[in-house]
């Protein structure tokens, strides 16, 4: 098993931990990982990203190879990226306290270089 295969691994597990997490247990997720008490319209939103790691997790681990595996490994970094931006603008308008900003950037931005050196390996 490959260097590359292994972090693709990590990342897809990653993704698919946390999408069950949200899916399954999305205020439990929000109030854990963000640190706000949501109101009842978050948890939605919480399921619909749940469900976006969950499928995009689950491929990555158990369903693609090769070059696939590769292109995945970038999509995931670019969504992974586009998820620490949201969570600096969040705390820019007082939705997000800013030690957990910090938290989910340094996770978001991990799990960018996961699938990046996946991607370059």
């Amino acid at each position: 098993m490959s260097v590359s295969h292994l972090l693709s691994s990590a990342l897809g597990a990653a993704h698919l931990v946390i999408g069950i997490l949200s899916l399954g247990a999305p205020i439990w997720t929000t109030v854990t990982l963000y640190g706000v008490t949501p109101e009842k319209p978050v948890a939605m939103a919480t399921r619909i990203g749940g469900s976006r790691d969950t499928l995009l997790g689950g491929w990555l681990l158990f369903f693609c190879d090769g070059d696939e595996q590769r292109r995945l490994s970038v999509l995931l970094s670019l969504i992974n990226a586009t998820d620490a931006v949201s969570a600096i603008i969040c705390c820019s308008e007082g939705n997000m306290p800013l030690p957990i900003m910090k938290s989910t950037r340094a996770a978001s931005v991990l799990l960018v270089a996961l699938g990046t050196l996946a991607w370059c390996l």
